[in-house]
């Protein structure tokens, strides 16, 4: 009797599972986006379905539905956010939120401000979600799955890094790295922007995935603009992350070459002038022959690189400042290395450029390497 008095007192002590939460009652939310039309925020929730996905890279049933995508109207980001959870049936996990884009409405008269404070105050925001921005309709971006139906798990909103390896143009970003950028000088950030790309087809119908190809410039009270394609061709070349990038250069003989270039070290220092600062940017790189009908000298590969590789770089500055933007961030290099001339300079947060700023480019091609051997050299 005492020992069965006992089990019953230890069996109050021990918990149950009363607020466990069942997978099958969840909803997984795996990308946001947000617009802002007709003076209301609209809020996309990608919900994805993992049990269709399991482990695998493939769907395990290809003709079930990976995603869909709901949205909610509100006054403020907030307001928009809780008439969503009124209109989904489960309880929401944010446990696999991937990324957020962002519409050209969303980020503009400083409503991109109001967003982020959202964000940061939001409890459920992983920092390491991705970032984009785009001028194409939200939900059809966020509808956009991967070509040949591989799992969205996989797509490169969710993956960026993984195509970024093979052609490193635009830099991916995350949430926490936007947040840093806009806290130190010149207080502005790049972020990439997408685009829906039709040009692919199956024996079917017509397909269409996302294009990352350049990126919206905004501060903490304004978007600046976009800088897209070759406008946006210099950023490649002043980012340490990129790992593998193509350029097309013309040789003095007016043929056309198109080299890969890797391993590229960018530098960036400030001259500090009686009356002014300037900057020179050096990039170290190695070159390797891709695509080239004739025959070129190391010489002229490497001089026209080099000429070609400046010119985007320049360029990519010119259009910086033609939406005020410091594209670079001469600011922060300013700040870091030279404070002292940093706090004479400084208007607002970041320093005045022109076109006399950026002082000289200097390019290194440490190594060209040649490639595989041409068709007609196995002819021989």
């Amino acid at each position: 009797m005492k020992r069965l008095i006992f089990l019953c007192c230890c069996s109050l002590l021990l918990t149950g599972c009363w607020d466990v939460k069942e997978p099958e009652r969840l909803m997984y939310i795996f990308g946001l986006g947000i617009d802002y039309k007709d003076e209301e925020y609209i809020v996309y929730a990608q919900i994805i379905d993992f049990s269709n996905i399991a482990k695998s890279d493939q769907p395990t049933n290809p003709d079930a539905i990976q995603v869909e995508v709901g949205s909610a109207k509100g006054s403020t980001p907030s307001e928009a956010f809780y008439k969503l959870y009124e209109a989904i049936d489960e309880m929401i996990f944010w446990g696999h939120f991937s990324y957020i884009v962002l519409s050209e409405n969303a980020l503009k008269n400083g409503r991109a401000t109001m967003l982020i404070n959202t964000f940061i105050r939001f409890q459920e925001t992983r920092y390491n979600s991705w970032v984009y921005s785009t001028k194409d309709d939200v939900k059809e971006v966020m509808l956009t799955t991967p070509i040949i139906n591989k799992a969205i798990s996989l797509s490169k909103l969710a993956d960026p890094l993984n195509s970024y390896r093979q052609n490193s143009f635009i830099e991916p970003k995350d949430f926490r790295v936007l947040l840093r950028d806009l806290n130190e000088p010149s207080h502005e950030t790049k972020i990439p922007f997408v685009s829906i790309y039709k040009d692919w087809e199956t024996t079917k119908s017509k397909d269409t995935t996302n294009q990352i190809h350049g990126v919206a410039i905004i501060n903490i009270d304004e978007l600046k603009g976009f800088l897209v394609d070759d406008d946006a061709a210099g950023l490649q070349w002043l980012t340490d992350a990129s790992q593998r990038s193509l350029i097309t250069a013309e040789t003095s003989t007016g043929e056309e070459i198109s080299i890969i270039i890797t391993k590229i070290e960018p530098k960036i220092n400030a001259v500090i002038n009686p009356s002014s600062v300037q900057f020179d940017i050096s990039v170290s790189v190695v070159a390797s022959l891709s695509g080239f009908q004739g025959t070129a000298t190391t010489k002229v590969i490497k001089e026209s690189v080099i000429k070609q590789m400046e010119k985007e770089i320049r360029h990519t500055y010119a259009k910086g400042l033609e939406i005020d933007a410091d594209v670079y961030r001469f600011s922060e290099v300013l700040y870091r290395k030279h404070n002292r001339e940093w706090k004479k300079y400084e208007e607002n947060g970041k320093i005045k450029l022109d076109e006399k700023s950026l002082r000289n480019v200097n390019i290194h091609i440490k190594k060209v390497n040649a490639g595989r051997k041409k068709f007609d050299d196995y002819m021989r």
